[in-house]
């Protein structure tokens, strides 16, 4: 499972992390592109139980 974090137009994500339930193991954390060069980031998530838990991604944009 991924999520995705996007940036306001004309913003960059410098920074990101993500939050996650107990037994969800990010993988990849990484800035990312979506409409223009270097505005998301997104974290890939393993889930090595069976429960149905996911995580999602939060970014820190700039200007």
């Amino acid at each position: 499972m991924e999520s995705t974090a996007v940036c306001p137009a004309g913003q960059t994500a410098v920074s990101g992390g993500w939050g996650s339930g107990y037994g969800v193991v990010p993988g990849a954390s990484l800035q990312t592109t979506t409409n223009t060069f270097g505005d998301s980031w997104t974290v890939a998530f393993d889930n090595p139980t069976d429960d149905v838990l996911g995580g999602v991604a939060f970014a820190y944009c700039a200007a």
